[in-house]
């Protein structure tokens, strides 16, 4: 939560975030309650932090398991997300998402490039 904080607060925070989230360490599994509390925190910061793309690395099933229901609670907040194993997949992944952003035609029809 300190985290969501911080962003909130950064005066130097850039309009749209991608987010690597690496879960590769971590040894417990988040609850439905927890991942529903960061989800609320996500909706508090919506007006003044916005998310793009968001690259989620974990190698445990449960874990994995459990970023795909945050994937499902998370949609309306990023523009995609996706729940990866290895982190050079993660990585790449979320760079050509950065590279789609970059490419994406505005509401005129023009690149944004």
């Amino acid at each position: 939560m300190d985290h969501f904080r911080t962003l909130e607060q950064d005066p130097d925070c850039p309009d749209l975030l991608d987010v690597f989230l690496d879960l590769s360490e971590v040894q417990s599994i988040p609850e439905t309650r927890q991942i529903s509390t960061v989800i609320s925190e996500m909706n508090r910061i919506r007006g003044q932090v916005r998310f793009g793309a968001c690259a989620i690395l974990a190698n445990r099933d449960a874990l994995v398991g459990m970023m795909r229901v945050f994937e499902v609670m998370a949609e309306n907040y990023f523009r995609v997300t996706c729940t990866f194993r290895v982190a050079n997949e993660a990585e790449a992944w979320l760079v050509s998402q950065q590279s789609l952003a970059d490419h994406k035609p505005d509401r005129a029809g023009r690149g944004r490039d």
